[in-house]
């Protein structure tokens, strides 16, 4: 049986999914902190995490604040 770690957004949003770490992957790097900060806000996360972190692409020098 194979197991499914999507996560359907608008379950999260709106609390039916327990799940406490989200982990997004292929961020381009153009984005900035606040740049995913501002998405996710828009997507309904507003206030629903406590911690982000967005790890620099030294090797472009992007993703910095």
């Amino acid at each position: 049986e194979k197991v499914s770690f999507d996560i359907k957004l608008e379950e999260y949003a709106n609390g039916k999914e327990k799940r406490t770490t989200l982990m997004l992957r292929n961020v381009p790097n153009k984005y900035t902190i606040e740049n995913c900060l501002n998405e996710l806000d828009e997507m309904g996360f507003k206030n629903k995490y406590t911690f982000f972190y967005l790890p620099p692409d030294l090797e472009v020098r992007k993703n910095f604040i």
